[in-house]
């Protein structure tokens, strides 16, 4: 028997589904989408490449720092509705491409409006400063590490971690910037956008595992993250480890956030049968 219906995608095998995706849209909407996520890319790259200056200079140009965001954020949308728009092979994955546009927008908006400053020098900040400092320290001796640690306040709450003569790097500090607040914050932000979003489809009595789940994720994430800064500064020094610290929370982030969101939703979404 024949039918005229095109195949789901589901149903085609690995080779004809990669077909379907690569000849689904037109080229034009290819080399736009891709050129637009490829824009976005460089404009995070370009604007933590010193985030401390208040201009970005590439060849001739020259702007203030903060427009790269913004600029950034507006190519990724455009990239978005070009490629995720309705009958494209992406159109499912839009909802989780927009909650990420979000999460980059939170995240910019923190540093431009003095919120992560607010953040790091308030009690729960420096209480999440103390506690990941004291992990790191427990870890590093786990891992059999010459390390000593004191906690001190005499510029600003942060652990002081003296490493051994063999390491590359003597001194290394955790501050407020590396406690975990300001990932757990975003997180909880944008966590809280998807769940107004949907909050008609959500099964509530899920909702607290889920929300202890993500926010114990995200700061074992980042404790992973400021171990591996450690031990990199340790062996290579500070010269290989800073670009690393620079970009890699962001990064962490965003690769973070729409996985755990895609497996959460399947478990936290209300089925037919949980509408009873």
């Amino acid at each position: 028997m024949t039918t005229d219906q095109e195949p789901k995608i589901s149903d085609l095998s690995i080779k004809e589904n990669y077909k379907q995706l690569i000849y689904g849209l037109p080229l034009i909407q290819w080399v736009t989408g891709l050129t637009c996520f490829i824009f976005t890319g460089l404009m995070y790259f370009w604007f933590e490449s010193d985030r401390l200056s208040d201009t970005a200079s590439f060849w001739f140009l020259t702007i203030p720092r903060f427009l790269i965001p913004p600029i950034g954020l507006i190519s990724f949308a455009i990239g978005i509705i070009v490629l995720m728009g309705k009958n494209s092979p992406f159109e499912a994955y839009r909802s989780s491409a927009l909650f990420l546009l979000e999460l980059t927008a939170i995240f910019y908006f923190f540093i431009y409006s003095g919120i992560d400053h607010f953040l790091f020098e308030s009690p729960p900040g420096e209480w999440f400063t103390r506690l990941t400092s004291e992990i790191e320290y427990r870890i590093l001796q786990l891992l059999n590490y010459d390390v000593s640690y004191t906690w001190t306040t005499n510029i600003e709450p942060r652990g002081r971690f003296d490493l051994g003569s063999d390491s590359q790097l003597r001194i290394i500090f955790i501050n407020g910037a590396c406690s975990g607040i300001h990932s757990l914050s975003i997180f909880a932000a944008i966590l809280s956008l998807m769940l107004f979003h949907d909050r008609k489809q959500i099964n509530n009595k899920r909702l607290p595992i889920v929300l202890l789940v993500g926010l114990i994720g995200t700061y074992a994430l980042n404790i992973i993250r400021v171990l591996g800064i450690i031990i990199l500064a340790y062996y290579r020094g500070w010269g290989v480890a800073e670009p690393i610290h620079d970009y890699l929370g962001f990064t962490i982030l965003i690769i973070w956030v729409p996985i755990f969101w895609y497996f959460a939703s399947e478990w936290l979404y209300l089925k037919k049968e949980d509408d009873n």
